[in-house]
């Protein structure tokens, strides 16, 4: 059966009037997502789409202090399910008639972190100088940023009943978490190199707050909840308290002043800056090869390719300074990725589905670049920020190559199940320190700074890279005006 439409547009219109932060999250979400729409296809908007509705459960004034507002599901069809807050319970409370404030601010504390792992997001200072908690991330120490558990808290509305609507879901219970109401969503996860929501945990607390923690795959659920069990509200009537939480109020659709955002593709946006197909001449009228030397824009530095290596093995690689993990077998071989193409159900009758795979050879691609300050004044802080370009010859031009599409299957997506399909180094170093990485801050004149990077690549990528050191453009099927004019470097192996 299909979802409630209804409940659909109900939901849209409420996020009109959603956090700015959590807003900002969804689009940047969604923007990086369009870009790899052609890769990654609709599970990226899975994704998008469970941060949307999330996001969409906001918070309310609340009215009475002696009822609980519980949650409960309901099944859509056979791997739908949808999320209903707001069933009003009477509680076993000893003092119903207690007074409640309802307006009182919490701070946060986590007091159980998991081994190995760390936070990000109890101490962050914003633009008015307070020590606010929006979003809490606890990760692997050795995966930063990636994986492991993130979590909000929401104030819920007491005088209306709040639903959204998952889809791909395996499995859910409810569950009491040192006497709060709990309900997990477990969701499909298919073999992956990306990290993905596995768990979706949501877990009742006084005062109409409501968190709700996405679990990615490299975490169990055991861990989250007892992270869960960890957290500790405490009130404050200080509105400049550290770790305050930061929920903000839920108004509703009757407010609502303007249509839903519609969060889809721009079919003309960056045509302009970003193509597939480019002349012969511009593309070689700047090009450079390996071991020439050429001016980094808007500097005083120049750059030259002077190293470019295949490698089977990180073992060259510092991985202090590593940005991605690598697999490797028991000789310190890297493992072979395997390309899944991927058929996406509708997540409400059908699951996605890999319908072929394919093993292909994973090579490092060491590469090294010389900068060298030729003027006699220091340099500032430049940046580099570069990335691969897959292109072919034509007759009169060049066009990009999508390496991995295939015209003879029925799928959605691809994606890489051992390592990430990527055009972004995995490594950067400049010889100096860590903080600088991707920086080279204060080249002396005269003076001559050789950076290293690292991609990984297939044998199927090689007759086709291009090195962009410039333009920072990330998404490597598509050409773009600012590379052509500073030049791509013609790696081709």
């Amino acid at each position: 059966m299909d979802i409630d439409r209804n409940k659909i547009n109900e939901m849209k219109s409420g996020c009109l009037q959603m956090p700015d932060y959590i807003r900002d999250m969804i689009e940047e979400t969604v923007e990086q997502q369009l870009k790899k729409k052609q890769r990654y296809g609709k599970k990226m908007w899975r994704v998008a789409a469970a941060i949307l509705a999330f996001a969409c459960v906001g918070g309310g004034t609340t009215l009475a202090a002696t009822k609980l507002y519980k949650m409960h599901l309901e099944q859509q069809g056979k791997y739908g399910s949808t999320l209903i807050y707001g069933e009003a319970t009477n509680t076993d409370a000893t003092d119903t008639d207690a007074e409640v404030n309802q307006n009182a601010l919490y701070t946060l504390d986590v007091s159980y972190v998991p081994e190995g792992m760390t936070v990000d997001g109890l101490d962050d200072i914003y633009a008015d100088g307070n020590n606010y908690v929006k979003k809490v991330s606890v990760y692997k120490k050795d995966t930063p940023y990636m994986g492991g558990v993130s979590f909000t808290f929401l104030k819920m509305p007491a005088d209306q009943q709040v639903s959204f609507d998952q889809t791909h879901v395996i499995s859910t219970k409810e569950l009491d978490i040192d006497g709060r109401q709990a309900i997990v969503i477990e969701r499909q996860v298919l073999e992956s190199a990306r990290r993905q929501i596995q768990y979706e945990l949501y877990v009742t607390y006084e005062n109409n707050y409501l968190l709700g923690m996405f679990v990615y795959d490299d975490t169990e659920l055991d861990t989250a909840i007892d992270i869960v069990k960890g957290l500790k509200l405490t009130a404050t009537d200080d509105p400049e308290a550290k770790r305050r939480i930061v929920a903000e109020e839920y108004t509703g659709q009757e407010e609502a002043t303007a249509a839903a955002p519609v969060y889809e593709a721009d079919e003309n946006a960056g045509k302009k800056n970003r193509f597939t197909e480019t002349s012969k001449e511009s593309m070689e009228e700047h090009m450079h090869q390996v071991g020439d030397s050429f001016n980094v824009p808007q500097s005083s530095l120049t750059a030259k390719v002077s190293k470019v290596e295949l490698l089977d093995s990180p073992d060259a690689i510092d991985a202090a300074y590593a940005l991605d993990p690598v697999k490797t077998d028991a000789e310190g071989k890297l493992l072979n990725n395997v390309i899944a193409y991927e058929k996406c159900g509708n997540g409400i009758d059908q699951l996605d589905e890999v319908v072929e795979t394919k093993e292909v050879k994973e090579k490092i691609l060491y590469i090294e670049v010389a900068y060298t300050n030729t003027s006699d004044q220091q340099t500032g802080d430049t940046m580099f920020q570069c990335g691969l370009l897959w292109a072919k010859e034509t007759g009169d031009g060049y066009e990009t190559v999508d390496v991995y599409a295939k015209d003879d299957v029925d799928y959605d997506s691809y994606y890489g199940q051992n390592y990430r399909i990527s055009n972004v180094p995995l490594y950067y170093y400049n010889g100096k320190s860590a903080e600088e990485k991707n920086h080279l801050i204060r080249v002396q004149p005269g003076e001559t700074r050789t950076v290293t990077l690292a991609f990984l690549v297939t044998e199927d990528e090689l007759p086709y890279l291009y090195l962009d050191l410039f333009s920072g453009n990330d998404d490597y099927t598509q050409f773009r005006q600012s590379a052509l004019l500073y030049g791509y470097v013609d790696i081709r192996q």
